[in-house]
This record gives C-alpha cells, sequence and structure tokens, in this order.
C-alpha cells in the first residue's frame, strides 16, 4: 500500500512534460535558465510545449504579472534567522544530522552561529541547491484508527 500512495503521490510530478527533455534541457532541474524568465516575462515560444504546460506557464505568467519584481528577498539576515528559529516548535522535526528544532533554536543566541547559518541558507538559496542530508527524507504512514488504512 505504501509503495503504491507513495507513487502516486510523489513520482508521478516526474512524469510532467517540464520534467523530460526538450524542456528539461530548455528550464534545467531548477528553472534557472532564461526558459524560466521568459516565461515569467510572458515572451516564451510555446511550439514545443503541449497544451497543458502551455497552459501552467500562461499561469505563472499571470501570477508573475501581479508580484512587484524583486519583492521576495533572497538573502536570509540574521534577524530573520533567529526570528525563525526561535519562533519554531521543537516538536515538528528531526534530522539525519542528529540536529533538531531544539537546536537551531540554541543556535540563535550566539550571533556568530546565527550568522553563519543565514549566509548558509543564502548560498543555498542562490545556488538554488540543497545540503545533501536536506534531500532524504522519511515518510511514515501510522493508521489514525487500527483497520483503516489508505487501501
Amino acid at each position: 500500500i505504501f509503495v503504491e500512495v507513495h507513487n502516486k503521490r510523489y513520482v508521478l510530478a516526474a512524469e510532467a512534460p517540464i520534467c523530460k527533455e526538450p524542456l528539461l534541457g530548455e528550464f534545467g532541474q531548477f528553472s534557472l535558465r532564461p526558459a524560466a524568465a521568459q516565461v515569467l516575462a510572458g515572451t516564451y515560444n510555446y511550439v514545443s510545449v503541449d497544451q497543458a504546460t502551455a497552459d501552467k506557464f500562461a499561469s505563472a505568467t499571470d501570477i508573475r504579472s501581479l508580484i512587484p519584481e524583486n519583492s521576495v528577498s533572497t538573502t536570509v539576515m540574521p534577524g530573520d534567522w533567529r526570528y525563525y528559529w526561535q519562533n519554531a516548535k521543537e516538536n515538528t522535526s528531526s534530522s539525519e544530522s542528529g540536529l533538531h528544532f531544539g537546536h537551531y533554536k540554541a543556535i540563535t543566541t550566539s550571533t556568530y552561529l546565527t550568522h553563519f547559518h543565514a549566509a548558509k541558507t543564502t548560498v543555498a538559496l542562490h545556488l538554488g541547491t540543497s545540503v545533501d542530508r536536506g534531500r532524504r527524507g522519511v515518510t511514515v504512514m501510522l493508521e489514525k484508527e487500527l483497520g483503516k488504512n489508505l487501501a
């Protein structure tokens, strides 16, 4: 059951045209290439795009036209990083590294470590990547009621 549900929810997106050639080559894995900017500007040539993808691109263009340019910063300021972690719920998550939210909350008491983690986050945002351990996760499905599952 888990594999079936997991594949329906998380693997199906890989079948989208933008995840395959030629679009994957034009846009790249993180859509950081010029074609993405063209879609947002409304200047992309839709010749080799199926109708569903063209509709999604048109929606992206429409949404982009409503958002002022440069209105979202990709720079994480130390104060913003500190505020987020000071207000995070400690029991929300943990990571492969052994650090959990409580560790990050504790880091907010150090100016040096706050600046370090804010800078590390900013670099990842600017490069469009993440640390290796952030790319792996575990999905756990628990029955809410005995005998009731997603089948």
